[in-house]
């Protein structure tokens, strides 16, 4: 079972996100993390550092949510 979702809801989730829901910021935290984990991971080889920096990630995510409808892709 895949957990990649189409174009459109993950466009929709993140369209979401801008509008400051909490649930899609979740869900999407949810969804990429299994992808983003490993591959800081593999560069930083470091499982500390590569959890504070997915955090970080996602927090940036959170604060320039605002930025959101501007991206493409």
């Amino acid at each position: 079972m895949s957990t990649e979702l189409p174009y459109s809801e993950d466009h929709a989730l993140f369209r979401a996100i801008a509008d400051g829901d909490e649930a899609a910021y979740t869900q999407v935290f949810h969804l990429y993390t299994p992808r983003l984990l490993p591959f800081i991971l593999k560069i930083t080889r470091d499982e500390h550092l590569a959890r504070e920096m997915l955090q970080e990630t996602f927090l940036r995510l959170w604060m320039k949510r605002h930025q959101l409808p501007q991206v493409e892709k």
